[in-house]
């Protein structure tokens, strides 16, 4: 029994011609046995299929390349080397051009002497409408370049045209042995063309591929920043869901937290934005100990360079990009400029504020109170006032650094910043020691308000012992009176040494309650 390539030697089919070919290529591009034997196994698939169609006539060949293309799908879907397109798809191609070449062969053998004349013509023609474009596939490849891409290819499309003239120029339609001869080498060299197409990009993005990556992680950072804020929210309302029955001295305490929240939240993006243009900073000028790295590869001097055969031109990207990097640099500058300026105001508005409040003399042991403490939490937050102010300066000496204009006022306050700090201090200082001589002072009335009732309810008494409804002349009506004003008047006396017992225990001091009252009581 013959092997597959004695048949193939023996015989003169195109298709099976093709089929050898294919082999002969399995043979030498895969070293080991293995694969090869494998693809030949494949391939002989087609051997029936094509040597039945070369013993067919033209108008009988339709009903039987069913068996062609089962065939082929078979090779496809099951051999490693023909499973991907351009492989299953050039072999395709190359079997239907055999087949049409052949019937072609047959037809113009019985044509008469009038058609023949026609088909006395050159293989290929020009395009009407395009003189540089030729009528095949060639033309769809080239027709999918852009006018760039086109010059890249320029010395490539023009070797293909310098194959391609024989085709238009000596080849007819007739000359069979030549032009088949003439086909397959313009398809091989076509086909390493439109393979060269398909390099990788090079490594670098367009400018506005560049601009739509930077708005999608824009976006996509905006969005997590408002979701970690509707989450604060979500807890701080829960929160005061806790306390919202509660009374106006814990909504002030409640008010006084929100507003430490929102230093806090305002300090942690602040923090990031300083985190983030460190990083930058880093990457453009370097460290100590390292040198900078060039900013997506335009940032050095070299603009054009090569990559395999591709000569690529970066400089309009490195414009546009040093164009964008200095919009950015201004934003940035006027950005920290903003947060540095605001900062500062809102320190100063705060120990003005806050001074403002412990100056002010108390009118009451409430206002008292409230003095009292906010002297105490003032105290608490000296060692976060300072790092404050330490980050104030810091922030303002980047903005020296690099220029960066400053308003007069907020310079001016930058300036005075440790004088109204030492001031701020010296404020607390000597709000705490008035507040006590504030407090020996309420102390002191309050004492000086019992004495002053009980001598009241000395007076009242001796009063309703003279006075009171005793004689047995006065008329009954007369006496519930004077016995009804009397009571009201006790009452009077009760609540104000409820009001002065309730001072007292502020300063934690316990007075034993007037007797004389609880002896009215009972009369």
């Amino acid at each position: 029994m013959k092997t597959l390539d004695q048949f193939v030697v023996d015989t003169s089919i195109p298709c099976v011609v093709v089929f050898m070919h294919r082999s002969n290529g399995l043979q030498v591009d895969y070293k080991t046995p293995l694969p090869a034997e494998s693809n030949l196994t494949f391939l002989s698939l087609l051997k029936n299929p094509c040597e039945e169609l070369s013993q067919l006539k033209p108008r009988q060949i339709a009903s039987k390349l069913r068996h062609i293309v089962v065939a082929i799908r078979t090779i496809w879907n099951n051999s490693p080397h023909y499973n991907s397109s351009e492989r299953i798809t050039g072999l395709f191609c190359q079997l239907l051009d055999e087949i049409v070449r052949k019937n072609f062969f047959d037809w113009t053998q019985n044509l008469d002497g009038q058609y023949l004349k026609k088909l006395q013509q050159p293989l290929l023609v020009r395009c009407k409408n395009a003189p540089f474009r030729v009528d095949i596939n060639f033309d769809k490849i080239v027709g999918m370049l852009s006018p760039d891409e086109l010059g890249l290819f320029r010395q490539r499309v023009r070797f293909i045209d310098r194959k391609m003239e024989p085709g238009m120029t000596k080849l007819l339609w007739l000359s069979h042995g030549a032009s088949n001869h003439f086909i397959n080498d313009c398809l091989l060299h076509v086909d390493k063309l439109s393979g060269s197409f398909k390099f990788p990009s090079p490594p670098f993005t367009r400018n506005l591929e560049f601009e739509d990556d930077q708005e999608s992680h824009q976006q996509s950072r905006l969005q997590t920043l408002r979701s970690t804020h509707l989450e604060i929210v979500h807890i701080m309302t829960q929160i005061h869901s806790i306390f919202a029955k509660d009374g106006a001295e814990v909504q002030e305490h409640w008010v006084a937290y929100t507003e430490k929240v929102d230093r806090i939240v305002e300090e942690a993006f602040r923090c990031n934005i300083r985190d983030s243009m460190k990083k930058l900073c880093t990457a453009i000028t370097g460290d100590n100990k390292t040198s900078p790295n060039p900013l997506f590869k335009v940032l050095v001097e070299e603009t054009v360079f090569t990559i395999q055969f591709v000569m690529l031109d970066c400089s309009p990207l490195k414009s546009s990009l040093v164009q964008d990097c200095g919009v950015w640099q201004k934003m940035l500058k006027q950005l920290l400029s903003q947060m540095a300026s605001s900062c500062l105001q809102e320190l100063y508005a705060s120990m003005q504020n806050n001074a403002d409040r412990l100056m002010k003399p108390p009118q009451t042991l409430d206002e008292l109170s409230d003095s009292l403490t906010l002297l105490e939490n003032l105290k608490g937050d000296l060692a976060n006032n300072e790092a404050q102010i330490t980050l104030i300066h810091e922030r303002f000496a980047i903005l020296d650094k690099y220029e960066v204009p400053v308003e007069s006022t907020v310079q001016a306050m930058r300036e005075a910043l440790n004088e109204k700090w030492v001031w701020f201090q010296q404020v607390l200082i000597h709000s705490d020691d008035r507040q006590q001589k504030d407090k020996e002072k309420f102390k002191n009335n309050l004492f000086l308000s019992f004495e002053e009732l009980k001598n009241k309810v000395d007076a009242a008494a001796q009063e309703f012992s003279i006075k009171g409804p005793f004689q047995s002349t006065l008329r009954s009506d007369l006496a519930l009176r004077q016995i009804e004003e009397h009571r009201v008047q006790l009452e009077a006396l009760k609540q104000e040494q409820n009001d002065i017992f309730s001072g007292l225990a502020f300063f934690r001091i316990k007075q034993p309650p007037c007797k004389m009252i609880w002896t009215m009581e009972k009369v």
